[in-house]
């Protein structure tokens, strides 16, 4: 295999971890709350992108994913967007 196979194999597990591990049980926390936005009110189509996303931005998601101290920044980050009101 290539080296593109290997980056693509390696972005595409990055992005379905942090969706695992980062925005599929803030979403589902931010549901149970009661929060009703664009993101709570099409959860699916809030994973594909989201999976799109971070499979493209894979890089800048990996460190974040590994450090604890970036992981709770970008935890933080994520909260702030999916419990964010419409305009």
């Amino acid at each position: 295999m290539g080296l593109i196979e290997y980056y693509f194999i390696f972005a595409l597990a990055t992005s379905l971890f942090a969706l695992v591990d980062i925005f599929y049980p803030t979403l589902n926390r931010a549901k149970s709350e009661g929060v009703d936005n664009t993101l709570t009110q099409n959860p699916k189509l809030s994973y594909f992108i989201y999976v799109c996303i971070t499979t493209i931005i894979a890089p800048l998601v990996f460190l974040p994913l590994l450090i604890p101290a970036l992981n709770d920044r970008f935890r933080e980050g994520i909260e702030k967007t999916v419990y964010a009101a419409d305009e």
